[in-house]
């Protein structure tokens, strides 16, 4: 899919909302913090979301999708470091590494947009990939 064209986002952005709601209900990120993660989706309510109403979501945009796939890594990563439930709970405990300094990592990336959570997920790799 090129997202960059809207008639692949707009076939995308169904999938990416489902995406992104599982990943934010199994991590307990609160509507608030979901909007600071994900900005506006015009016609969606965080709070309202079930995945039978996704096809009267405007199309994400390229940088909303593209944030999805990041957050989509950052869980993958914590699946392969940690097990249920401490992969989900990992996100909301404080963090000592230099990255976070003692936030958490949904703070780090709720405060520093796309880019934290990019480094976010460039952290968790390189404990996977060492």
């Amino acid at each position: 899919m090129d997202f960059n064209q809207i008639e692949d986002r707009r076939k995308y952005t169904p999938q990416a909302l489902i995406i992104f709601a599982r990943i934010m209900n199994a991590w307990h990120v609160s509507p608030k913090d979901r909007q600071k993660l994900l900005g506006n989706v015009p016609n969606f309510s965080f709070e309202n979301f079930n995945e039978e109403n996704t096809k009267l979501i405007e199309p994400l945009s390229e940088n909303q999708i593209q944030i999805i796939l990041e957050l989509e890594a950052v869980a993958k990563y914590l699946q392969i470091l940690l097990p249920r439930p401490n992969a989900d709970d990992w996100v909301n405990k404080p963090n000592r590494a230099s990255l976070f300094l003692g936030k958490t990592a949904l703070e780090y990336m709720c405060i520093n947009g796309k880019s934290g959570i990019q480094k976010v997920q460039q952290y968790l790799a390189a404990q996977v990939y060492g």
